[in-house]
């Protein structure tokens, strides 16, 4: 495995030799192109790899007729370091993101159900307070009770549904972006979705940690080149 370092002095990889030797026969690297490879400390200019000096020669220009060369430019420096555009890993990216992708995913599923089941069984749960708290003898403030006596009579409102849906839909676009997270696809909706799992509102809060983990994966470089 190797190292590249581009133009903007960043440093790239690992990748395989077998990249590499693409990215020469695509002109993105040359035979000045700084290269670390796996193990050494040293960084080299690419022809000093006799693995890619076939490669190099054949995408070399020829010399001029006067039998001249042009000076080899200094490797590394700014003004004459080889442009380099990182090429996407996807196979690798997509097993970066497969663990969050799939915890938000379930994450979404579960927060839709909790929503609906909250719901309907709502009634009920009330009823089952006001209950135990007759039949345990627990000293309640009066207003408490009246209040959810009142909450159990009044059954289920257009406030109710429109809370439902609120959270379907918020949970929904949970789900599509982890999808699109797996798939690679709409950095942003993959993004936006993260964000929608650290709220403190979904599945009690259990979702934070997991968001925290998808946004920081997203954010890694050869994750966000990856993406369609």
């Amino acid at each position: 495995m190797y190292r590249v370092k581009g133009a903007d002095q960043k440093e790239y990889g690992p990748v395989s030799a077998d990249q590499i030797l693409r990215w020469i026969q695509e002109n993105r690297l040359n035979r000045n192109s700084l290269v670390q490879k796996e193990g050494d400390p040293a960084w080299k200019s690419l022809d000093q790899y006799p693995e890619f000096v076939t490669a190099l020669s054949a995408t070399s220009p020829a010399p001029s007729g006067s039998g001249s060369t042009t000076p080899l430019p200094v490797p590394g420096s700014p003004a004459t370091a080889p442009v380099y555009t990182p090429v996407a890993d996807p196979q690798r990216a997509a097993g970066m993101v497969k663990a969050p992708a799939i915890a938000l995913l379930l994450i979404g599923i579960v927060g839709i159900l909790l929503s609906v089941a909250g719901l309907f069984t709502r009634s009920r749960m009330t009823e089952a307070f006001i209950q135990f708290a007759q039949n345990s003898g627990a000293a309640f403030p009066p207003e408490v009770m009246d209040q959810l006596q009142a909450e159990r009579d009044r059954g289920l409102g257009v406030r109710d549904f429109l809370n439902l849906g609120m959270g379907v839909i918020l949970y929904g676009v949970l789900i599509v972006g982890a999808l699109s997270m797996q798939r690679l696809e709409n950095w942003g909706l993959a993004l936006a979705a993260a964000i929608i799992a650290m709220l403190p509102c979904t599945c009690c809060c259990l979702g934070i940690p997991f968001g925290i983990w998808a946004a920081i994966v997203l954010n890694r470089r050869e994750v966000k080149s990856a993406f369609r």
